[in-house]
C-alpha cells in the first residue's frame, strides 16, 4: 500500500498536463499512487494521461463519461485513494521535486493532522491579483502548531498545499459540495475543525498557474459573466450542518470562531457580487441561515460574537455609503495586520478577532492596540509556538 494518494483532477489541460505530470513522477519521495481523473475533456488530455500511464504503474487513469466538475472529481478520488494521507493537485499545477518528502515529513514524522506549505504562483493572466496572492499564499507561520481560531483565520484554504490523514477524511465523511464554488474552503475548514494540530513548511512547494481559462480566475474575476458570490453564504450553511452532525461544536469558543468566520464570507458575498438582484439572494439567504439558528446564536455565542454578527447582517450594511466606509476599514487593517505578520513576532495567546478579506487577514482591534504592539515586539521571522 502507497503512503499518499495524490488525487489530480483534469479538465482540457493539455497545454500543462505534461508538465504536472512530470514533476509527480520526479518526485524525491517516491511511495505514492497518482490518481488522476479526467472530468470529460474534449482535448488531448485524455491521450497524455493513458501514455503516462503505460510509463509508471504509479498513475491510476480514471475517465469520467461526464462533466461533472472539480468536487465530484476529488470526490471520486478520494473514493479511490488507498493510502494513509492525501494530497491533491490540479492538472494545471504541478509540485516542486521535494513536495511529497517534506509534506509527508509534516504530517507523519512530526505527528500532526495535517502540513500545509506555500504557494507560488505564475501569472499568464490576471498580474492584477499578484499582492492579493502574496499576501494570501505567503504563511504566516512556521513549524508545529497547535490549531485555534488563529491558525484557521491565517491560512490560505487551498487544498493544493495540504496533505491530510484519511482516517480523519473519512472518520468525519468529509466531501467536497458539489454544484458549490469555493469548495476547498469547505473541505479545508470542516478538516481543520477536525483536527488538533499542524506542521507548516515554510517554503513554496505548490507552484500554481494563473491563466485566463484556470477554474480559480473564473472565480475570482468580475470581467466574467457568472457570479458564484452567493455560494460563500451556502458553503457555510453546509459546513453548519457538517459540524453538527458530527459534534465538532462543542464549546462556545467553536460558535464564537464559526459565527466570527461566518462574518469574513458574508464579507466576501458582498465585495464579489456582480448585481443587485443577487446582492438581495445574498441579503435573503443569510437572513434566512442567521433566523434559522438565532437560539444557537443566543444561548451558545459571546454577546461580542452576536454584537459582531448584528453589524455584519445590519440593514446599513447593505447601504453603499456604509459598504464604502466598511470597504475602506477593511482595506487599512489588512495592510497593518499584514506588515505585523511578516515583520513581528505576535503571540498566538492574544485576543485578535481576525478577518479575511479575500484572504488577506486583517484584525478587527487593530487600530487599538497595533502601534503599541509594534513598538514592544522585535523584527524577526513569524512567530513559532
Amino acid at each position: 500500500m502507497p503512503k499518499i494518494s495524490i488525487i489530480i483532477t483534469t479538465h482540457n489541460d493539455e497545454k500543462y498536463l505534461k508538465t504536472c505530470l512530470d514533476a509527480i513522477l520526479a518526485q524525491t519521495f517516491a511511495d505514492f499512487e497518482a490518481i488522476i481523473i479526467d472530468d470529460a475533456s474534449e482535448d488531448k488530455t485524455p491521450e497524455i494521461i493513458k501514455s503516462y500511464a503505460k510509463k509508471d504503474s504509479r498513475i491510476k487513469p480514471y475517465f469520467l463519461e461526464e462533466n461533472g466538475g472539480i468536487s465530484a472529481s476529488r470526490n471520486f478520488g478520494l473514493s479511490k485513494a488507498s493510502a494513509e494521507y492525501i494530497m491533491f493537485c490540479d492538472g494545471d499545477d504541478y509540485y516542486a521535486p521535494t513536495m511529497c518528502e517534506k509534506m509527508f515529513s509534516a504530517i507523519h514524522t512530526q505527528n500532526t493532522d495535517i502540513g500545509i506549505c506555500e504557494i507560488k504562483v505564475f501569472y499568464e493572466a490576471h498580474h492584477e491579483m499578484k499582492f492579493s496572492d502574496d499576501c494570501y499564499y505567503k504563511l504566516k507561520f512556521s513549524g508545529r502548531h497547535l490549531i485555534d481560531g488563529n491558525i484557521i483565520h491565517n491560512i490560505d484554504t487551498s487544498v493544493d498545499n495540504k496533505i491530510f490523514r484519511k482516517s480523519l477524511v473519512e472518520k468525519h465523511q468529509l466531501r467536497f459540495p458539489v454544484g458549490l464554488r469555493y469548495e476547498d474552503s469547505f473541505f479545508v475548514t470542516a478538516y481543520m475543525f477536525a483536527s488538533n494540530s499542524a506542521f507548516f513548511v515554510y517554503e513554496p512547494l505548490y507552484y500554481y498557474f494563473r491563466h485566463e481559462g484556470s477554474f480559480m480566475s473564473q472565480t475570482w474575476s468580475k470581467q466574467t459573466e457568472e457570479d458564484s458570490s452567493i455560494d460563500n453564504i451556502r458553503i457555510f450553511v453546509e459546513l453548519h450542518a457538517l459540524l453538527a452532525r458530527e459534534k465538532l461544536l462543542q464549546t462556545k469558543k467553536h460558535y464564537d470562531f464559526f459565527w466570527t468566520y461566518f462574518c469574513d464570507y458574508i464579507y466576501a458575498a458582498h465585495n464579489w457580487c456582480k448585481s443587485a438582484k443577487m446582492r438581495e439572494t445574498i441579503r435573503d439567504e443569510i437572513s434566512d441561515f442567521v433566523g434559522a439558528n438565532e437560539e444557537e446564536i443566543a444561548t451558545k455565542t459571546s454577546s461580542s460574537t452576536r454584537k459582531y454578527l448584528a453589524e455584519f447582517t445590519s440593514p446599513r450594511f447593505y447601504s453603499t455609503s456604509w459598504k464604502v466606509v466598511s470597504k475602506l476599514k477593511h482595506i487599512t487593517k489588512t495592510l497593518a495586520q499584514k506588515l505585523s505578520h511578516r515583520f513581528c513576532k505576535i503571540s498566538t495567546s492574544q485576543n485578535w478577532s481576525l478577518i479575511k478579506l479575500r484572504g488577506l487577514t486583517v484584525s478587527t482591534n487593530y487600530l487599538r492596540s497595533h502601534t503599541e504592539i509594534l513598538r514592544k515586539t522585535k523584527f524577526g521571522k513569524p512567530h513559532e509556538t
